[in-house]
């Protein structure tokens, strides 16, 4: 992910409102109330509001509040600032409707009446600047990205410390913004298969974290990391996931499917011209139900039929991506409404734990790896490449395969890239909370 970088001469061609700072504060705050999600009220953020709206859009959707209502509620409170003054009389509500639609202020809720004032990330940001390239879209991005940098900036011990500790205790007090989902098939059987029942110390595993067998060897020092040394095979039930829950996810919403850009990719390639190094394409993002209607209508993504759909989610996992679900109102126990299929290379959230940003990597994963051959292992360390969060990789000077599961986010890449069979997906439901890295173990 290349380092995000001030750029003025998008800006320049587009518009900037000259809006009253503390009316800004106020429309972020009532934003930020719609999740768990919090951006703040930084001078780059106030920017892209700046850049999106005028004065009488930010009175609007203040006046509108945080709370669902109907796009006939929308209507009646357009009429009542018009005659109040605040808004023109000149100005038609369909002609005003649609620039709110066009920069996806209001998201529809999946009852499919109600519509709800956007978060502002995730949320907002991406849905209006995921659109084919304008000015507009160009400098909003560019913008957010100042923002983004400041992740960096702050990794330093004492917020790393505290960042990290904040988000420990999101594991037990909050729900998940987003969601990991793999589409790795999983087999069930009731009877262990024979190398499993020929696996030393085999014992039922009763808890996700007794998946792995630990070796007190391989302990890091510090009491924030568990390593796991994979060396035995345990075995349970598992849930039979015919065609992966990804795909199981696509069907449920298979009238209502669209495609539109990775807004991740789409600075990358703005600002330094590099095309994904796996290989994943701009138009990447898969909608689903309502909104997707919504970015079709408004000319952000383009419709796909679902054979559409499942062949690019096939092409992209084999190319290393993570699928990543988000949510309506950035709880991930809501329907999903996006999935992006992220990498390391280009993505904020996986890409930017690498380059040592402030990790933002709290997800909801719904499965985990299991051992099936460790004698198949060749210590080719494809899973270890292939793992967004450090979860998986083959030891070398110790001649074996390691794993942290409080780093797993599911996504199922370490199965998907080896060719041996040594591993296979099965059901763990859990939130996963990924530490930030220290700047000095950060990818080169």
């Amino acid at each position: 992910m290349a380092e995000p970088q001030n750029e003025t001469q998008a800006a320049t061609q587009a518009e900037y409102h000259d809006l009253p700072e503390e009316k800004v504060k106020q429309l972020i705050e009532l934003m930020n109330s719609t999740t768990d999600t919090k951006i703040p009220a930084q001078k780059e953020i106030i920017a892209c509001f700046r850049l999106a709206m005028d004065e009488q859009m930010l009175d609007y959707l203040i006046a509108c509040g945080p709370e669902p209502v109907t796009k006939d509620q929308l209507e009646e409170e357009f009429c009542i600032l018009q005659r109040q003054g605040v808004l023109p009389v000149t100005q038609s509500w369909e002609s005003f409707w649609a620039e709110i639609m066009d920069m996806s202020f209001m998201m529809p809720l999946p009852d499919r009446t109600h519509y709800q004032l956007a978060s502002i990330f995730p949320g907002w940001i991406e849905l209006s600047v995921s659109g084919p390239l304008n000015p507009k879209r160009r400098a909003i991005l560019n913008r957010f990205m100042d923002f983004w940098v400041l992740l960096r900036k702050l990794n330093v011990a004492p917020l790393r410390l505290l960042t990290n500790m904040k988000g420990v205790k999101s594991l037990q007090t909050e729900t998940p913004h987003m969601g990991t989902l793999t589409s790795v098939v999983t087999r069930s059987s009731s009877k262990r298969p024979a190398e499993d029942a020929a696996a030393v110390g085999a014992v039922e595993a009763s808890a996700p974290q007794d998946a792995f067998a630990q070796d007190a060897s391989t302990q890091d020092a510090s009491p924030s990391k568990r390593t796991i040394q994979v060396n035995k095979t345990l075995t349970s039930e598992h849930q039979v996931l015919t065609k992966g829950s990804v795909f199981e996810l696509i069907a449920r919403h298979k009238d209502e499917l669209a495609v539109m850009n990775c807004f991740c990719r789409q600075y990358k390639q703005m600002n330094g011209g590099e095309a994904c190094h796996h290989h994943l394409p701009l138009e990447s993002c898969l909608a689903m139900g309502v909104i997707s209607r919504q970015l079709v209508e408004n000319g952000v993504a383009r419709h796909v039929d679902y054979d559409e759909a499942v062949a690019m989610m096939e092409e992209f996992e084999r190319n290393g991506c993570i699928h990543t679900t988000f949510h309506y109102g950035s709880n991930a126990d809501n329907e999903a409404m996006v999935v992006c299929n992220c990498c390391v290379d280009c993505c904020l959230l996986y890409g930017g734990y690498q380059q040592g940003y402030m990790s933002k990597i709290f997800v909801k994963a719904f499965n985990r790896p299991e051992l099936v051959d460790a004698g198949a292992c060749t210590g080719c360390n494809q899973c270890g490449l292939h793992c967004p969060s450090d979860a998986m990789r083959y030891n070398k000077a110790l001649g074996r395969l390691e794993f942290m599961y409080e780093n797993c986010v599911g996504c199922g890449q370490c199965v998907t890239q080896c060719r041996f069979g040594v591993h296979r997906m099965v059901p763990d439901e859990r939130p996963v909370f990924v530490k930030t890295k220290k700047p000095a173990e950060r990818q080169a």
